[in-house]
C-alpha cells in the first residue's frame, strides 16, 4: 500500500523559498531540471526527429503527466490543485518525463476549499484560475468543493493541443489515434461528471501505452 506523506512535513510549498519542498513535490527548479520548457505542441518541436521518434516521445511525455497527476491526488495527506496549468509551467528532461517548474497556483485540499467559497451571483464568480467551482445562488455563496479535477484541465490546456491531429506516424493504427483524440477531447470537457475521472485516467493510460506497443513493435 502506498504510504502518503503527511501535510505537515512538506512546509509552505513556494518554490524560490523551499526548493527542497518543491523536490518532495516532484517539482523542481529550472537549474536542477537540466533541459528545456514544455513545448505548446512537441511535434513542432521535434521536428529534426523522424515522426516514429516524435510519436513516442508524445507518447512518453504524456504518460508522464498522468503519473504526475496521480501522484497529486494520491500520495500526500491532501490533494493537491493545480490551478494554473500552461506549457510554460513545466519541463521535459532528457528521458521525456515531465517536471513542474512553477508551483505558485498549487494548492493542498484546504486551502483550495478556502480559496473557492467565495460571494458569488453566478458560476463565472467560482472560477479561481483553472480551478472550478459552482454557486449556490440561493446563498449567493460558491461551492468548497471543487467541480473539476487536475486531469481534466492537463487533457484541458495540454493533451488537447497534442492531440487533437494525429501523431503523425504510421506504426500507430489510425483506430487508435482516434481513440486517443476522442478520450482527450472528453476528459477535457469540463462538464463531464468527475465520478468518471479515475475512469478517464486508466482508459487514457492504457491507450498510450497501447501507442507505444505499436511503435515499439515497429521498431523490431
Amino acid at each position: 500500500m502506498r504510504t502518503k506523506m503527511p501535510l505537515g512535513s512538506l512546509g509552505p510549498c513556494s518554490l524560490a523559498q523551499t526548493p527542497f519542498c518543491a523536490s518532495n513535490l516532484g517539482f523542481t527548479t529550472p537549474s536542477r531540471c537540466a533541459n528545456r520548457a514544455l513545448p505548446p505542441v512537441p511535434q513542432a518541436s521535434l521536428a529534426s526527429h523522424s515522426p516514429h521518434a516524435s510519436a513516442q516521445a508524445v507518447s512518453d511525455m504524456a504518460l508522464s503527466f498522468l503519473d504526475l497527476v496521480r501522484h497529486f491526488d494520491n500520495d500526500f495527506s491532501h490533494r493537491l490543485h493545480l490551478c494554473d496549468v500552461k506549457p510554460e509551467n513545466f519541463a521535459i528532461r532528457r528521458d521525456f518525463t515531465v517536471v513542474a517548474i512553477d508551483v505558485d497556483m498549487a494548492f493542498f485540499e484546504p486551502k483550495m476549499r478556502e480559496i473557492l467559497e467565495q460571494n458569488c451571483t453566478g458560476d463565472e464568480d467560482c472560477n479561481f484560475f483553472d480551478c472550478f467551482s459552482k454557486c449556490d445562488l440561493r446563498v449567493n455563496k460558491c461551492g468548497a468543493q471543487r467541480v473539476n479535477s487536475n486531469l481534466q484541465v492537463v487533457c484541458d490546456k495540454i493533451f488537447r493541443h497534442w492531440f487533437s491531429s494525429t501523431l503523425q506516424s504510421s506504426a500507430i493504427s489510425f483506430q487508435l489515434q482516434r481513440q486517443l483524440r476522442e478520450a482527450v477531447q472528453e476528459c477535457a470537457d469540463p462538464g463531464s461528471p468527475q465520478r468518471t475521472a479515475p475512469t478517464m485516467f486508466w482508459r487514457l493510460q492504457r491507450l498510450l501505452q497501447a501507442a507505444l506497443r505499436e511503435l515499439r513493435e515497429a521498431e523490431k
